[in-house]
């Protein structure tokens, strides 16, 4: 029978967990992360602490928001070797995916001895109402275009038979030509042989009264 192993893998076993925009709310409302705080809550902006981790100033608790997400999402747990850079390399990336959440860099600040970055929570609603706009305009923008493919395919087809119908014209005025040239040919040859008929009709009279 094999011995127990005090180090054996523990599998992780993935929880249900709160969406990172509600669960970034609560840790705001929370107020028990040094420096997370609202800017505006009516505007929904705020700030988060930014320290650099390679910076000599850099303290474990300035990556406890980082940590918590970590954890949260099951990165970390309790007894981990601590990475306060990955922790945050994780946070950022997961902030930049989120299309509720923006930047405002003009009300960031990442100098002085408390640097942050400020973002904010965007209306649910009006990012709606802008993709609704941007859908109707491009549904229109594809009926417009559909409308133009079907006007010029019906001016070629337009253009196609006013070509077909100019060449039948043609083709039955050349024939009309042809038979009026070869009729009036005819015509001229008929009264050349009368012409010629009548001439030796005379010939012969004119013979025989010199005979009688």
């Amino acid at each position: 029978m094999e011995n127990d192993r005090s180090d054996a893998y523990i599998p992780r076993v993935a929880k249900q967990r709160q969406r990172f925009t509600p669960w970034l709310k609560n840790q705001i409302v929370s107020g028990d992360i040094d420096g997370l705080e609202w800017i505006d809550v009516d505007k929904g902006v705020f700030k988060v602490p930014w320290v650099r981790v390679d910076k000599p100033e850099f303290k474990q608790e300035d990556a406890e928001l980082f940590r918590r997400w970590a954890e949260h999402t099951g990165k970390y747990r309790s007894g981990d070797q601590p990475d306060p850079s990955t922790w945050k390399t994780r946070f950022r990336c997961t902030l930049r995916k989120m299309k509720e959440i923006t930047e405002r860099k003009d009300l960031g600040n990442l100098e002085g001895s408390n640097p942050y970055r400020a973002f904010k929570f965007e209306q649910p609603k009006l990012k709606e109402n802008a993709r609704r706009t941007i859908a109707l305009g491009k549904a229109n923008n594809f009926r417009a275009a559909q409308n133009a493919r079907r006007t010029t395919a019906l001016d070629k087809a337009n253009n196609f038979r006013a070509a077909e119908n100019a060449r039948r014209t043609v083709i039955a005025s050349n024939k009309a030509n042809k038979w009026s040239a070869n009729l009036k040919g005819n015509v001229l040859r008929q009264d050349r042989r009368k012409g010629r008929q009548l001439g030796l009709c005379g010939q012969r009279n004119s013979l025989g009264k010199r005979g009688a």
